[in-house]
């Protein structure tokens, strides 16, 4: 049975055998920070509902293990989110995997970068392993992951994609991904999504994303503007510059403004892609264009609420102006 059987109106957690079971018996209401860093290292199930913004400056090795059920960030932020190297076997994002829902929740002032040797090392604002739905959340901060003799992976939001959906959200990350080895090894980066098989649709991503091989004798270097993964991006834009070099180095590079396969989706028309040092014009829509309210009802950006509309509102998702990019119902 498929592990990402998901109706974005439904509730879904899983069994120890990672199947599906339509309905939760519980529900865990998180009031204080205190209950929240309760979560560390624990997997989750059932419902979570965030009542708080949470700060974890002084917390460098916070992870939650799994998530099988809902967590739902009832709008709250999430700031000052930094990793350290730690024991867990270089994997460095808030959710370890995601087999249900994470929806409503803002991650902000991330900061991820370091230094790692041999092992595969993946880094991402809120998933390392997406089986399940990421729903009306954004990121925002920087991801730098070097590695020598070994794999780096780097995603705005999701590291690695298993099946999993990003929708309705947006990712304001800077990301960098290299590696340096003389044995074979690989590199991804995607603004949204670095590499697996998913499905983005109805978000966008803003900052530069790139990849590097120093010295690295590899197998695949890629950088996209949204994903990286197999699998659509569907009714998405994005304003990033894209960019693969090497130095001293062979290996395959691929390299996207917005991913492997998009259907009605667009690039800001002065993005541009460097392969190898050479520099490519990429791009369709102006600022203008992509704050415009015509162009993302083309895009089905779900449910346009005004600023006046929003307490009576809130189930729906987006906010715009005519000068500004779409926020989410609940961003200031």
């Amino acid at each position: 049975m498929e592990n990402n059987l998901f109706d974005i109106k439904g509730i879904w957690i899983y069994d120890s055998e990672h199947l599906p079971t339509p309905s939760f018996t519980y529900q865990t209401v998180i009031d204080t920070q205190e209950q929240f860093l309760a979560l560390n290292d624990n997997t989750l199930f059932g419902e979570y509902i965030l009542n708080c913004d949470i700060d974890l400056i002084e917390n460098t090795s916070f992870k939650i293990m799994g998530n099988y059920g809902v967590f739902n960030g009832n709008g709250h932020i999430i700031r000052n989110y930094t990793l350290k190297e730690s024991e867990y076997e270089n994997i460095y994002a808030l959710f370890q995997t995601n087999h249900g829902i994470i929806k409503n929740l803002g991650i902000e002032n991330l900061n991820i970068g370091f230094t790692a040797r041999k092992k595969m090392v993946a880094g991402a604002g809120l998933i390392y392993e997406n089986y399940g739905i990421v729903n009306s959340c954004y990121v925002k901060g920087s991801i730098s992951i070097s590695n020598i003799d070994g794999d780096a992976i780097a995603g705005g939001i999701v590291a690695i994609s298993k099946g999993g959906k990003v929708l309705n959200s947006y990712s304001d990350v800077s990301v960098y991904a290299c590696s340096t080895s003389d044995v074979l090894v690989s590199c991804y980066a995607g603004g949204i999504i670095a590499t697996g098989e998913g499905v983005v649709e109805n978000c966008y991503s803003l900052k530069g994303v790139s990849s590097k091989a120093h010295y690295a004798q590899g197998t695949i270097f890629s950088a996209y503007g949204i994903s990286g993964a197999d699998g659509i991006v569907k009714n998405s834009f994005v304003l990033s510059n894209v960019s693969v070099s090497q130095y001293s180095s062979t290996s395959e590079y691929q390299i996207g403004g917005i991913s492997k396969e998009y259907e009605n989706s667009f690039a800001y028309e002065w993005q541009t892609i460097t392969k190898l040092e050479e520099d490519l014009s990429f791009g369709d829509k102006s600022y203008e264009e992509l704050c415009s309210a015509t162009f993302l009802e083309s895009l089905d950006f779900k449910l346009f609420i005004s600023e006046e509309d929003l307490v009576e509102n809130n189930n729906n998702v987006w906010i715009i102006s005519e000068t500004n990019l779409p926020k989410l119902w609940f961003e200031k």
